[in-house]
């Protein structure tokens, strides 16, 4: 996930719920990092977007890593985790830091219940698009979809003057947290993937969830706007892949592709991955 509005959401971009953020899925950091080239850059069809240097690919690996403080938060500061995923994480990230010459810096982090906020700003749109046909098409959609939208016929001016309040508060706790600390390393996922299918998970390694835990470790860039990246990290004893999440500080995109392109030379796909 870049930064806010990196990479335009045009044309017709969306004014609202200013929770979406664009971002690719490739084979390779460098990649990645020639999509940013191509795709980057201000939009005059999108009111948010934002002019970039470009060079993403030219700069990719220039960056000096060591002494950067790290902080390793498994859970980010309340999701539940499933053990074997944190285990996975914190190897990973043990290898990380001492490949780049790295400091794990020990902080705490609690961060509020952002699902509603999460939800709520999406309620409209989703409103505006599948309103007139529900509940005809309800067979079509999924069971969040579907919970979604009868939550949203009882969206009233309560509901909205609550998400602000939500998004201030996760505002400052990462900004205070970015004070402390240079990157954030979590979990990508709380558990192994589940069946496209679904449902989300009620449970993590036991313990009941919320339907939104699922989304829990990466939702905050979404209500925030800092970049995130995540990468292979390893299987879970069960042979499913685990990705790595570092969360960078804003417009810090750069960083996000140089610690990126370290882990990859640390533990190559090829290895991590069958």
């Amino acid at each position: 996930k870049t930064s806010f509005r990196v990479i335009p959401m045009a044309p017709r971009a969306p004014i609202e719920p200013l929770t979406q953020t664009t971002g690719c899925l490739s084979r390779s950091v460098r990649d990645t990092a020639r999509w940013l080239d191509v795709a980057g850059g201000h939009h005059p069809r999108d009111p948010f977007s934002l002019p970039t240097p470009g060079g993403w690919e030219a700069r990719l690996g220039t960056l000096d890593l060591a002494g950067l403080r790290i902080a390793v938060l498994p859970d980010l500061g309340g999701a539940v985790v499933h053990p074997d995923i944190v285990e996975v994480v914190e190897q990973a990230s043990r290898q990380l830091i001492s490949s780049g010459r790295m400091t794990r810096t020990e902080v705490r982090l609690a961060l509020p219940d952002m699902g509603p906020a999460w939800l709520a700003p999406a309620l409209p749109v989703m409103w505006a698009g599948l309103g007139p046909f529900w509940p005809d098409v309800r067979e079509l959609v999924t069971d969040e979809v579907a919970w979604a939208l009868d939550l949203a016929q009882a969206y009233d001016i309560t509901t909205a003057a609550g998400v602000d309040v939500v998004r201030q508060a996760l505002n400052e706790a990462m900004a205070d947290l970015f004070d402390k600390v240079d990157l954030v390393v979590t979990a990508t996922n709380p558990d192994d993937p589940y069946a496209a299918a679904g449902p989300s998970p009620s449970h993590v390694g036991g313990v009941p969830v919320a339907s939104w835990n699922v989304g829990r470790l990466t939702m905050p860039m979404n209500l925030t706007g800092l970049p995130a990246i995540t990468v292979p990290a390893g299987l879970s004893p069960r042979g499913l892949p685990v990705g790595l999440q570092v969360i960078a500080p804003r417009h810090r995109d750069d960083l996000l592709l140089d610690v990126a392109l370290q882990w990859e030379r640390t533990a190559p796909w090829r290895l991590v991955a069958p």
